[in-house]
C-alpha cells in the first residue's frame, strides 16, 4: 500500500486515531531534532475524512519525498545514537579487570568429624587468595594457628612477579 510522509505542524506531540479502523499514529512536535515529527501514512488513512480535516486545519502537511527521506534518516541516526548510549552506559558498569576475579577454594580448617580438612567453599578475590589462610566463617577464629610458607611458584601481581604463598596449620606435638 503506497504511503506519503506527513509532518506534524503543531509544537507538541500529536496523536491521530481512527475509531473505525482501530489505528492511531503519533508524531512528536514540529521541528523534532530526531525527525519524529514526520511519519509515513498509508493512503487508506489519508483518505479518512477526519485526517483530511486535520490536513485542512494545518495540523499536518504532506511533505515531498526528499524531506521524508531526510526525516527517516534522522530517525535512524537518533535510534542508533540512543542504542549506543545505552550500550555505553551498560558497559561502564561492567568491571572487566582481572583484579576483580573471584576464586572459590576449600576451607583449610579441621573437619568437624574425623580427620582431614573442613572443605567448605571459601570465596576470595584472586589477588587476595594468598593473603590469609583459606578459612570459612566457622573456622575464621583459627587463623592464628596457620603459618605462611613460600611455595616457590611465581605469580604475577600488579605487574610484578612474586612468590606464591601457602598456609599450613601448625601443630604442637611430642618430639
Amino acid at each position: 500500500m503506497p504511503v506519503k510522509m506527513v509532518r506534524n505542524l503543531k509544537s507538541g506531540p500529536t496523536v491521530w486515531s481512527s475509531l473505525e479502523k482501530r489505528r492511531s499514529l503519533e508524531w512528536q512536535g514540529a521541528g523534532d531534532p530526531s525527525g519524529l515529527d514526520i511519519q509515513p501514512v498509508d493512503e487508506e488513512i489519508l483518505a479518512e475524512p477526519s485526517f483530511q480535516q486535520a490536513l485542512r486545519k494545518k495540523i499536518f502537511e504532506i511533505v515531498d519525498d526528499e524531506t521524508g527521506a531526510a526525516a527517516l534518516d534522522a530517525q535512524s541516526q537518533a535510534r542508533e545514537a540512543a542504542q549506543q548510549n545505552i550500550a555505553s552506559s551498560i558497559a561502564s558498569t561492567i568491571d572487566r579487570s582481572q583484579e576483580e576475579s573471584f576464586v572459590v577454594a576449600k576451607c583449610q580448617g579441621p573437619a568437624t568429624r574425623g580427620t582431614g580438612e573442613c572443605g567448605e567453599d571459601v570465596t576470595r578475590k584472586a589477588t587476595e587468595i594468598d593473603d590469609a589462610p583459606l578459612l570459612c566463617p566457622a573456622h575464621a577464629n583459627l587463623a592464628h594457628l596457620f603459618m605462611e610458607e613460600e611455595t616457590g611458584e611465581m605469580v604475577e601481581r600488579d605487574g610484578k612477579l612474586v612468590s606464591r604463598k601457602a598456609w599450613r596449620r601448625t601443630s604442637v606435638g611430642a618430639a
